[in-house]
């Protein structure tokens, strides 16, 4: 596979290696001085960055033995060296949040455990209520993922509970809840493409060793495995606004599909680790981090991986990316950025050359190719390196050939005869 996306040789890449990382200020309490919290502090319980400088986070605080728990949800607008206090949560019982999920910078979901989901909305960094499904209690809440149109939730009501499924729209109107008897939720792996298509991570009941990816076509009424490995657990995926999917398995081995989980390619691996967090910024560029703050990415769509100094001995959970720029939790809930990841990857497209032209493009699909070189050849590639369609001889007594390309999914492709390389894409 490498040699073959190397012989292609479309894109010209130089990546600057040992990209180093930025450790933030550790996160604020809700409290300081007499009213500091005395018990049960936990400063942040989740994390998540949603916006270049922008990061919430959650607190839980007791001041006394006797009195009520409080929960705080939490602003930095300034990479966590300042915080605003946006949301309390407070009494007897009162139980810490679970997940949180941003869909844009100003709108997010949270599950509070027996309190069920809360949707809010910042506006001039002012957060106001959407919705709270407070009569749908979500007991050891796993997941949770906002759509254009939906809160989607998955849970199970005990470890021997069966994975359940919740939706509602963002104004509060719930769905009815679906079952699925085979799996075990594994915890913050939920991710919605659209309204109707996402994936989460699984495990199976029968065998617990055993991960699935799950796919819903249909608003999360069923749920269908995509890719399962009963050997080398899947640790964690990335969908792509394209509409790509990274993959990883624990060992550091990534996969890729260009079709929404319908057939997977094998691309490479990161020096063998555990891992737990897979991120790409574009379609091309991505990190993969685990244990002892082990951290790699790839300028290549996967193919190849090169080190990066994360400045944390801890393992890493997550990765977060907002354009240039990147983030990453620790299993200490640590924040660090890295804010020019695509300052050092120089992508060069070969469009010089006047002796081979394709049209339509963007196309649907049939192409025409045109041209005057003398080759006969013609190859495709998708963006993994992988050869989808070659012909040997429609240019052979002409130098033009109508191409039917349905059959490929939508996405980039690269049309190469001789040493022309074209970039086309199917819409």
């Amino acid at each position: 596979m490498k040699s073959i996306f190397l012989f292609f040789g479309c894109i010209l890449l130089n990546v600057n290696a040992y990209a180093q990382w930025t450790a933030l200020p550790n996160a604020l309490g809700p409290y300081s001085g007499p009213n500091a919290c005395m018990i049960s502090l936990t400063i942040p319980n989740v994390i998540q960055p949603v916006a270049n400088g922008k990061i919430l986070y959650t607190t839980d605080c007791q001041k006394t033995a006797s009195s009520g728990g409080e929960v705080f949800i939490q602003l930095s607008t300034d990479d966590m060296f300042s915080m605003q206090i946006k949301h309390t949560a407070s009494g007897l019982g009162c139980c810490p949040v679970y997940n949180m999920s941003s869909f844009n910078d100003s709108t997010f979901s949270y599950i509070q455990s027996q309190s069920g989901i809360s949707i809010v909305k910042f506006t001039n960094n002012n957060l106001s209520s959407i919705s709270n499904l407070n009569n749908y209690s979500m007991p050891s809440g796993k997941a949770t993922c906002i759509t254009p149109n939906f809160v989607y939730s998955l849970f199970q009501m005990s470890g021997s509970d069966s994975m359940r499924t919740f939706r509602a729209t963002q104004t509060g109107i719930a769905m009815p809840k679906k079952t699925n008897f085979l799996y075990n939720v594994i915890p913050d792996k939920l991710q919605f493409f659209n309204d109707s298509v996402g994936f989460t991570l699984a495990n199976f009941k029968s065998n617990t060793s055993k991960t699935a990816l799950l796919r819903t076509l249909n608003y999360g009424s069923t749920w269908l495995p995509v890719l399962v490995d009963s050997i080398n657990p899947i640790s964690d995926y990335h969908i792509l606004p394209s509409g790509y999917i990274y993959l990883s398995r624990q060992d550091g081995n990534v996969t890729g599909s260009t079709n929404f989980g319908a057939s997977w390619t094998p691309l490479g691996s990161a020096p063998a680790g555990n891992y737990f967090a897979i991120r790409f910024v574009n379609d091309s560029v991505g990190f993969i981090g685990g244990a002892s703050g082990t951290l790699f990415k790839t300028i290549n769509y996967g193919i190849s991986w090169t080190a990066e100094i994360s400045n944390t001995t801890q393992q890493i959970n997550q990765i977060f990316s907002f354009g240039n720029v990147a983030y990453f939790t620790d299993a200490t809930k640590k924040v660090f950025k890295n804010q020019n990841i695509l300052a050092s990857v120089h992508s060069v497209f070969i469009e010089t050359s006047s002796s081979l032209n394709i049209y339509p493009n963007p196309f649907n699909a049939k192409i025409t190719i045109v041209t005057s070189a003398s080759e006969q050849q013609i190859n495709i590639y998708n963006v993994f390196g992988q050869v989808v369609y070659t012909d040997p001889s429609s240019l052979k007594t002409k130098h033009q050939a109508e191409i039917d390309l349905k059959q490929l999914p939508s996405g980039i492709y690269f049309v190469r005869i001789g040493s022309v390389t074209r970039k086309i894409i199917k819409e």
